[in-house]
């Protein structure tokens, strides 16, 4: 939280479609932080994934209605983010994630997902899959600290699922004449 985790996300989506649409490939952004999720907020759209009407039929969920449920931005990225809610999270499960996961790979060509901060019990299954796998922080020693070792958790717990290993990204480097 406040290191620009959501803003590198969205320009790395829009950066992604605007290069896709040069040569035919597709991009969609998907935010999987279902209670504090910013990504809709700062492309000013509605929220159209509704978990309510996913969780108890998941297997209703299909292409046509992730279509329904994709919001569209002007500049023509395509996101899946639910309305923030803090809700029973614990309902939200690994199947229903990476049911999602699983439509939007096949509709799209890439796929940037925000991620919340906490670890959920689904997040192994999407870290897994994942081609590549940053890890935000800020230049701070407790940031730096704390970066390093979530990238190392993940690293290790994951070591033979990974594509390639998580690393870290310093975002919000301020150099001052100090």
């Amino acid at each position: 939280g406040g290191v620009g985790v959501t803003t590198l996300a969205i320009e790395t989506a829009m950066f992604l479609t605007d290069v896709g649409r040069k040569n035919g490939r597709s991009a969609c952004l998907v935010d999987l932080d279902f209670e504090q999720g910013a990504c809709l907020d700062y492309l000013d759209l509605e929220a159209r994934l509704d978990l309510g009407e996913i969780m108890p039929h998941p297997e209703r969920l299909d292409m046509q209605l992730l279509e329904v449920m994709l919001s569209t931005h002007s500049s023509g990225l395509q996101v899946l983010s639910a309305p923030q809610r803090p809700a029973d999270l614990s309902r939200v499960t690994p199947e229903i994630v990476m049911r999602l996961l699983d439509l939007v790979s096949a509709r799209f060509d890439a796929i940037v997902v925000d991620m919340p901060r906490q670890w959920r019990p689904w997040s192994d299954s999407v870290v897994s899959g994942a081609n590549r796998t940053f890890v935000v922080t800020d230049m701070t020693v407790p940031g730096l600290r704390s970066g390093r070792r979530v990238a190392e958790t993940i690293n290790l717990r994951l070591k033979d699922q990974l594509r390639a290993s998580a690393q870290v990204i310093v975002n919000r480097f301020e150099q001052t004449l100090l």
